[in-house]
Formats: C-alpha cells, structure tokens, sequence
C-alpha cells in the first residue's frame, strides 16, 4: 500500500518539516563543511524534567504517569487490569517505550473532583494484586497438604 492510498495521510518532504531547522540534506554540505551544533533546546528527542510541582505538560492533578523501572509487559498488565476494576479511575494504561529500556509508562487517570488521586490509585493497584497473590499462594499450599495427606489423586483417564 503507497502513502498515497493510507486515508489521511499527507507525504510530508524534508523541506516542509516542522523540524526543518534540523534537517541537513546531503545536496547542502560541500566538502569539508562542518556540522551544526545542535542546542538541546533544537533537540526533539531531549527529555522533558518534570517542573516542580511534579506535572508534565498537559498534566492536572487527576493524571499522572509513572515510570517503573526493572519492569515488563507482565506488572503493567496486571496493573492496568486492577486498576481499571476502581470506579474512581477513568483511565489507565501503560507502555514499554523500548524493549531493551525495562521500563514501563504508567498513566493513571481518576475522576475529576473525586479526591482520588493516581498515586493513591496506584498503591491501592500493588497492595491488592499483594493481596491476591497471598490468596492464590494460600489456597495453593492447602491443596498440597490436602495431596500430601490423602497421596496422590488419579489423574483423569484419557479419551
């Protein structure tokens, strides 16, 4: 499928660019040319601190992202997923930006007005999948004592 054909899609060219000023086609250098210094502030992929009142551009009080570190696919599912079941929450999702970071991007979004806050949000996500955790590993250690006090159940026959 050509650019052409992907509905809403304009072929932007290197001279229309809104980063323009950071493109350097290879027609424009002659020989011995140096490269331009590039200022972080020219830089797009410069990372953005967080201001002191700890909110990202178009963040409120009521969304928040977190950064996990040493984390997967599997702790931001199971945090999404639990976090999602509170009515207090609008929206909750995470992202891996690359896989060989570990980290993940955990965006937290709780009903304006509501008082709750993401962090909140958050704890209340751990300390429940904790407590689901102690639940299946409680349940799992009786059926083994069950197994070892009884031996061990036939297996089912097979069809």
């Amino acid at each position: 499928m050509s650019a052409e054909e992907v509905v809403g899609y304009t072929p932007m060219s290197p001279e229309d660019s809104p980063t323009k000023s950071l493109v350097i086609l290879p027609e424009e250098l002659e020989p011995g040319d140096e490269l331009p210094e590039v200022t972080p502030e020219d830089n797009i992929l410069t990372s953005v601190s967080p201001p002191e009142d700890g909110l990202l551009p178009g963040e409120v009080e009521t969304v928040k992202t977190f950064i996990l570190k040493d984390e997967g696919h599997t702790m931001g599912n199971l945090l999404r997923d639990q976090i999602m079941k509170y009515p207090l929450v609008n929206f909750c999702g995470y992202s891996m930006p690359h896989p060989g970071e570990g980290v993940i991007h955990l965006r937290i979004q709780t009903v304006r007005g509501s008082g709750a806050e993401p962090a909140m949000m958050l704890k209340k996500g751990l300390e429940d999948i904790i407590s689901m955790c102690d639940s299946v590993e409680a349940i799992f250690n009786e059926e083994l004592e069950k197994e070892a006090e009884h031996g061990q159940p036939e297996p089912p026959p097979l069809p």
